[in-house]
């Protein structure tokens, strides 16, 4: 696969089969804890099945617990928890002030993790 500079990138592959008796309802279960951390659950929507299925094939990216405290004290971001999944558009919103570009500068690199 080329990247943006003509460089090749690997290839996310599945480091597994996906097993016959694949249940939606397991992966939602042992998923919904993680994702509701430091939300209400009621506010939680699973996953489709076909995107449940691209967690069995490693083909995300899982953040756990990212923050970021400024030297002022302030803190921007606040243990979000999110999964990011292969060919699917990631969105954020949320309030002025609600930590959107501090959590893309942390993801990206720009600022450091706290």
């Amino acid at each position: 696969m080329k990247g943006r500079r003509g460089d090749t990138t690997n290839e996310m592959r599945p480091t597994s089969a996906l097993p016959t008796d694949f249940s939606n309802e397991d992966l939602n279960a042992t998923n919904t804890e993680f994702e509701t951390k430091f939300m209400s659950k009621d506010a939680y929507e699973g996953v489709t099945p076909e995107i449940a299925k691209l967690e069995l094939q490693n083909k995300f990216m899982k953040i756990t617990n990212l923050q970021k405290q400024y030297d002022t004290g302030l803190l921007a971001v606040r243990g979000i928890n999110l999964k990011l999944y292969v060919d699917q558009i990631f969105v954020m919103l949320g309030h002025n002030g609600a930590g959107k570009t501090s959590t893309i500068s942390l993801l990206t690199g720009l600022y450091e993790p706290t």
